[in-house]
């Protein structure tokens, strides 16, 4: 899925929300200088395609009008369709009603949301669906997360721990350094794009595994559990390697892992699960009698690669006491 993002006029193209964005879909997130006049015709054209263009401020109005022309829904937070410091060149012919989704901040004093509702009662083309949030003209990443995981009606289970889960990170220690000597860019690397796919909060896990295993759940009723189980299954293992249960200190150093370069390698199996696992999820969502073999077949795979990765720690550790995840999907609570 291809979802696009419009920053606003003094905001950087990454950060905590890019990241996240990156994470879930196929993006296009450009670095966008409004004060040039091609700018709206590149992004016009970056945009193609795309499931939903997100915009934030200035980015906000040019999303909206690009949605106009391209027929897609938005995501509009505080747009300056009002109160703008200077006017870009746009294009306002040829415009289409569209789907609006408005998010506007309750003490916003740099644009008012009064003043947005207006403009769009008054001149706006399309629907406008209406939310708030406590805050300024600065959106919160919760509020950000929160509000494309609705708009994308993807289950909240999967996104609601966000910053929490990076919070954790970042105070999570554990002694992974192996191989790493040569690679300092590599710090964290193992454990971070581990946890990408796979940690556990609470007792559900988040990250692409989940977001894979409800999409595949939901749209084959179910048929394919035993599969996703058993993915999930061997990476509670490896999780367990790393962050065992009750968040204890890990019992093990992966200094201590016999193979050169293990940590290296199981960073490359984890890069190819969470590749691996998008595509299961994308595949999924298009849904399609054609498509479950390739399903299965990406479950498969992914089983595959995680049993190599759990191996070298298994060789170098031992086994873990095992356990199954036991998670429940989120229309099944």
């Amino acid at each position: 899925m291809k979802v696009s993002y419009l920053h606003g006029l003094e905001s950087p193209n990454h950060g905590p929300k890019v990241d996240w964005l990156n994470d879930k879909f196929d993006t296009y997130v450009p670095k966008m200088d409004y004060y040039s006049e091609t700018a709206f015709e590149e992004a016009l054209d970056g945009c193609r395609g795309s499931s939903l263009i997100i915009g934030s401020s200035m980015g906000g109005y040019f999303a909206y009008l690009i949605g106009q022309h391209l027929r897609i829904p938005t995501l509009l937070f505080n747009p300056a369709v009002v109160g703008r410091s200077f006017d870009p060149v746009v294009q306002l012919s040829n415009r289409n009603g569209t789907k609006n989704t408005v998010y506007l901040g309750k003490n916003d004093n740099v644009i008012k949301g009064s003043k947005i509702r207006k403009y769009f009662s008054n001149e706006g083309v399309g629907s406008f669906k209406y939310n708030t949030y406590d805050g300024e003209h600065r959106v919160p990443d919760a509020v950000f997360i929160s509000a494309i995981s609705e708009t994308l009606k993807i289950k909240e289970s999967r996104v609601h721990s966000f910053e929490s889960f990076h919070n954790s990170l970042n105070e999570y220690s554990i002694p992974y350094s192996i191989g790493f000597k040569k690679r300092p860019d590599f710090k964290h690397g193992l454990v971070k794009e581990f946890f990408k796919f796979f940690y556990m909060e609470g007792d559900q896990p988040i990250g692409n595994y989940m977001d894979m295993a409800e999409v595949v759940h939901d749209r084959y009723a179910g048929e394919l559990d035993k599969d996703i189980q058993k993915v999930g299954d061997i990476a509670q293992e490896i999780h367990d390697y790393l962050k065992p249960p009750g968040g204890k200190s890990p019992a093990y150093d992966l200094n201590d892992m016999h193979q050169d370069g293990a940590a290296e390698v199981v960073f490359s199996y984890m890069d190819q699960a969470n590749e691996l696992a998008k595509k299961v999820y994308d595949g999924a969502a298009r849904g399609g009698a054609a498509k479950e073999k390739k399903i299965i077949q990406g479950l498969k795979g992914l089983e595959a690669t995680l049993k190599r990765a759990r191996n070298i720690f298994t060789s170098s550790f031992g086994s873990i006491k095992h356990r199954k995840i036991g998670f429940r999907f989120s229309k099944d609570k």
